[in-house]
């Protein structure tokens, strides 16, 4: 591919990128990523802004799933406090990894994908289960790509682009 950046997670913007499931074997999580953008600051950005990348692979090494949650209802009480309105249950090691690759299998939109205090990156999402998070752990992220599309959606509104 045209452009890498290995360990660089910070100068991508994961937020509504698409994710769907490549492969997953030997501990080594592939994901071809749609709607990833990248900060202008980043040096594999050429351009003056930041920018929406055509297609992305991402490859996570040493890669282990720590665990994962479904996302259940919740309810409001008459103070306004939220709750759960089912017991909210969360599956570690082969389920774990079974459910994320299930969720990623078909294309998942990334709501959030951030390191958490302990160095593993939580990842909310949502695709065939209308919500889910889980956190992944791995010793080597690479995004790969071979063009950009466009100006990121926010600075295309920005110049007053409707993308």
């Amino acid at each position: 591919m045209k452009y890498q950046s290995v360990d660089h997670l910070e100068d991508f913007e994961f937020h509504d990128a698409q994710w769907s499931l490549i492969s997953c074997d030997s501990g080594k999580l592939v994901v071809e990523a749609r709607l990833l953008n990248i900060h202008r600051h980043a040096l594999a950005d050429v351009f003056d802004c930041d920018m929406e990348i055509q297609l992305a692979k991402i490859t996570f090494s040493n890669c282990s799933v720590v665990a994962y949650e479904p996302g259940v209802p919740w309810k409001t009480d008459a103070s306004g406090k939220s709750y759960p309105a089912e017991p909210m249950i969360t599956y570690t090691s082969q389920d774990a990894e079974k459910r994320l690759l299930h969720a990623l299998d078909s294309t998942t939109t990334i709501y959030r994908f951030e390191e958490d205090d302990g160095g593993n990156y939580r990842i909310s999402g949502c695709g065939d289960e209308p919500y889910f998070e889980a956190v992944i752990s791995f010793d080597r992220a690479a995004v790969e790509w071979d063009d950009f599309r466009r100006p990121a959606w926010y600075v295309l509104r920005k110049r007053g682009i409707q993308a």
